[in-house]
């Protein structure tokens, strides 16, 4: 069997667009950053960012303060 992968494969723009606003405020915050919900529905991308130090939470009231927050549904 010959497996062949597009080579258009991969995230699309938005993926793309939403990973690298992250990998930058990683760099630039000091905070604890956390994500309201998962960014992507990619469990290797979530791992990766879990190792980074990013938490995801679902409650916005159990998180402690200071945070930097990103909101998935709202990064356009």
């Amino acid at each position: 069997m010959k497996i062949e992968i597009a080579k258009n494969a991969g995230f699309c723009f938005g993926v793309k667009r939403a990973l690298a606003l992250i990998e930058d405020n990683v760099k630039k915050i000091k905070k604890p950053i956390r994500m309201y919900g998962h960014l992507v529905h990619n469990e290797e991308v979530i791992k990766r960012l879990l190792a980074k130090g990013i938490k995801v939470i679902d409650n916005f009231s159990k998180s402690a303060r200071p945070i930097s927050l990103i909101l998935p549904n709202l990064i356009d």
